[in-house]
């Protein structure tokens, strides 16, 4: 799992490839949280972070160098 303090300016992808695998395996990990039977309420917190932390990486995918 991603823990999202790690994504900080210093550690950011700089590239379309790099940001598109960052959206791709945050999205992954929210779907692993929802699909989860014993999920709770913290679980689906988190999955929607990640999902709205996946839309950005893969917005900012679309400006970055190739």
């Amino acid at each position: 799992m991603i823990s999202l303090a790690y994504i900080g300016a210093d550690r950011s992808p700089v590239s379309q490839d790099g940001w598109n695998r960052l959206g791709d395996r945050l999205h992954a990990q929210a779907l692993a949280l929802i699909e989860d039977p014993d999920h709770t309420e913290a679980d689906l917190a988190a999955a929607t972070v990640r999902i709205a932390a996946a839309s950005a990486a893969w917005q900012r995918a679309t400006t970055a160098r190739p």
